[in-house]
């Protein structure tokens, strides 16, 4: 039985299924798509270097050397990705999509512990957010890295065990540990640094609405309400056991 590349699938369809006009059209599109994401995310890095991060070292320089600096920026990160582009298939699992979602799934969680804490615990304050984001960033980069250049795949890193294996540890299982904790050191931050103001917080969390409108949220929660909640949760917790469970 041939070996399927996962990677040729869609092009594959594309290239055998499709008639020629259509096929052109989704190119096309492709193209299109592909380069306006970059663009975005050009533009976006060289901004975010020449306002947050430039600006700030030498201030009071001309519009027209801010316009210079933005472009060696983005220069400077199109070509780190054409020198990363080697380490991608390098990736647990191999594949652009396989990378894409273990990048994804490293720098997700810390926002996602944040953004939840802040919401149900009106203790949680600037440094343990800060601290929570930074901590967890790096821990998930060192995770990626080591995912990279060592486990017990062919050509990988086999030695010293421990690194083969935290790099051979599951990447999605490794999200969820990751966002957890991120979520111990957020508590821990917060709850060894004084508390925020509560006028600051008034409103932002469950706990510091006020009479009026924690009112207003309960009638707007009615009947329809919970029940679309409960079906959304029923869809997702079925699909999770269908293909988790009673496809193995």
């Amino acid at each position: 039985m041939p070996v399927i590349n996962p990677d040729l699938v869609f092009a594959t369809l594309v290239q055998v299924l499709l008639p020629t006009g259509v096929r052109g059209l989704i190119v096309a599109c492709l193209l299109a798509a592909l380069m306006s994401s970059l663009a975005s995310l050009f533009n976006s890095s060289a901004s975010l270097f020449t306002v947050d991060i430039y600006e700030k070292l030498r201030p009071g320089r001309s519009e027209k050397h801010l316009l210079r600096v933005g472009r060696i920026a983005t220069v400077a990160v199109v070509s780190l990705g054409i020198l990363w582009i080697p380490v991608m298939g390098k990736v647990q699992g191999g594949g652009l999509y396989q990378y894409l979602q273990n990048v994804q799934g490293y720098v997700a969680p810390p926002i996602a512990a944040v953004f939840l804490l802040g919401l149900f615990w009106k203790r949680v304050n600037a440094a343990g957010a800060v601290w929570g984001l930074g901590a967890g960033f790096v821990i998930g980069m060192i995770k990626l890295t080591i995912q990279t250049f060592f486990g017990a795949a062919e050509g990988q890193i086999h030695e010293p065990a421990l690194l083969a294996a935290i790099g051979d540890f599951n990447a999605y299982y490794a999200t969820g540990v990751l966002g957890l904790i991120s979520a111990a050191i957020i508590i821990v931050a917060s709850l060894v640094t004084p508390p925020p103001a509560e006028e600051n917080i008034r409103g932002l969390t469950y706990g510091s609405i006020h009479h009026e409108a924690a009112g207003e949220i309960k009638a707007s929660w009615d009947f329809g309400n919970k029940l679309m909640v409960f079906l959304i949760l029923a869809c997702v917790i079925g699909m999770y056991v269908y293909f988790t469970v009673w496809l193995r």
